[in-house]
């Protein structure tokens, strides 16, 4: 598996490519969570497995697939067209992408949304919320990494090397170490898996806990943790009203990878301007970035850049967001897989394209 490698390359020429990088950020701060993955031989062999599988059919798809010109620069014409990206104009009311063929249907009956309890934990990350509401990892949130990339590439075809950095760097700045459990929400006593001594040797925050690995500022759908009164957790109205003008103004109707830089374009400027505690350096900086290319990358109805519809039934459904009848904002709801169905993208997004869209979203904004 090539994601040490990959993850090194991304760190050494960062100092470079990303001006908010930190000189005290250390790079083996990173790769302890994946060290500590590597040790376990059975979740080793499973990620190995995963990986190369993907990887043939990463390549198994483009081998076939006959590119279009993707029509990124459609002007709109209000919210009642929309461009899937081989440029066939849709209107809002088609949902389906312009093509199906071989793509995977949800949600499945096996996996049926729930309402999360009280104890439930639920955090900043939309797609784990989405994937306990379905009960793909158990519906409480409290996860081990195994669980988490198994789910992930089930669902969202994540690939398994992304998915290891991101479970791994959870792991190892939010969670339970000897147990390899984190909460996807805020601190839990049900990852601490050494009773006291667990308690005395510090708090396991959950993946909420302000910069402490996903979490940060700028968000593509959450409010800064000192703007917000530590709300850092909930979508919020005025950071969706934006993606969904982004989408409307400069993604031709579809909330697409043009209309997501220029949303955290705006996100980077009202947190720098307005958060006197604005942090933006690493590992955070480049996860929210992620976060947001992620938005068309994995909640897209099909495969964006592939015939995929980047529209606002499928994200909104996956980002929480519940709308009055004149199309307003009303109120965040728990993320759910669009019950009108919606198609996982064709192939596994690897740890390679998620580099490559924080960097095509941070030079797009610059």
């Amino acid at each position: 598996m090539k994601t040490s490698l990959v993850l090194s390359t991304l760190l050494g020429f960062g100092a470079v490519a990303f001006p908010w990088l930190s000189a005290d950020f250390k790079e083996e701060h990173m790769k302890r969570g994946l060290d500590i993955i590597k040790r376990d031989p059975e979740l080793s062999t499973l990620i190995n497995d995963l990986y190369q599988k993907q990887v043939k059919e990463r390549d198994d798809f483009f081998a076939n697939y006959n590119a279009t010109e993707e029509c990124e620069d459609a002007t709109p014409a209000g919210v009642d067209k929309r461009q899937t990206s081989n440029c066939r104009p849709h209107p809002m009311g088609d949902f389906f992408p312009s093509t199906v063929a071989g793509l995977k249907k949800f949600p499945e009956a096996a996996y049926p949304y729930q309402n999360p309890e009280s104890t439930d934990q639920r955090g900043a990350c939309p797609g784990l919320n989405t994937l306990a509401n379905h009960g793909y990892i158990p519906r409480n949130g409290i996860v081990t990494v195994a669980q988490t990339i198994t789910a992930s590439a089930q669902l969202f075809n994540m690939g398994a090397d992304l998915s290891a950095f991101l479970a791994g760097g959870s792991l190892i700045f939010a969670g339970d170490i000897p147990s390899m459990t984190y909460s996807i929400g805020g601190a839990d006593a049900r990852t601490n898996s050494v009773g006291l001594l667990g308690a005395a040797l510090g708090t396991e925050t959950g993946l909420s806990g302000h910069l402490r690995f996903k979490e940060g500022d700028a968000s593509g759908t959450r409010c800064d943790f000192y703007l917000c009164n530590g709300d850092n957790h909930n979508l919020n109205k005025d950071v969706f009203m934006d993606l969904k003008n982004q989408a409307m103004m400069v993604g031709g109707g579809q909330y697409n990878v043009k209309a997501v830089t220029s949303h955290f374009a705006n996100q980077y400027q009202n947190s720098r301007l307005k958060n006197p505690y604005f942090y933006f350096f690493p590992p955070q900086a480049a996860l929210v970035i992620g976060a947001t290319y992620f938005i068309p990358g994995f909640f897209s109805n099909g495969t964006i850049g592939a015939g995929g519809v980047a529209n606002e039934a499928s994200i909104a459904s996956f980002l929480g967001a519940s709308f009055n009848a004149d199309g307003s904002f009303k109120a965040y709801v728990p993320e759910q897989i669009p019950p009108q169905g919606w198609y996982r993208r064709a192939y596994p997004m690897l740890l390679s394209e998620g580099i490559d869209g924080i960097i095509t979203l941070y030079t797009g904004a610059a």
